[in-house]
């Protein structure tokens, strides 16, 4: 079975059938017909990235840029940029933040 989105269907099965169930590595799934398939379902009205690559830009040597990509994920060299994280202002005073980040910010 090649098909990306069958495979993740299949770990999102198993993972919500028995919570108690670990995955000790998805590695084997980091191969280029799933980054293809991952950057063929990005959406390119979303904005850039916090490296300021935009979806087009990066897919101008996709194939280039994929089998790199690939390549340092086996290696485990892949090091990605933290996300940016800003606070938007709410009516009560508050901020509320916007970002992924799993680190606390005060």
């Amino acid at each position: 079975m090649n098909n990306t989105w069958e495979i993740l269907a299949l770990i999102t099965k198993r993972a919500k059938g028995d919570r108690l169930t670990k995955f000790t590595s998805l590695a084997h799934l980091l191969n280029k017909g799933f980054l293809e398939d991952c950057y063929s379902s990005l959406n390119r009205n979303k904005a850039v990235g916090i490296d300021n690559v935009s979806k087009e830009k990066y897919g101008e040597n996709l194939d280039e840029n994929l089998t790199d990509l690939v390549k340092r994920l086996k290696s485990k060299s892949y090091k990605p940029q933290p996300s940016k994280r800003v606070y938007i202002p709410k009516g009560d005073g508050d901020r509320r933040p916007l970002g992924n980040s799993a680190r606390k910010y005060p």
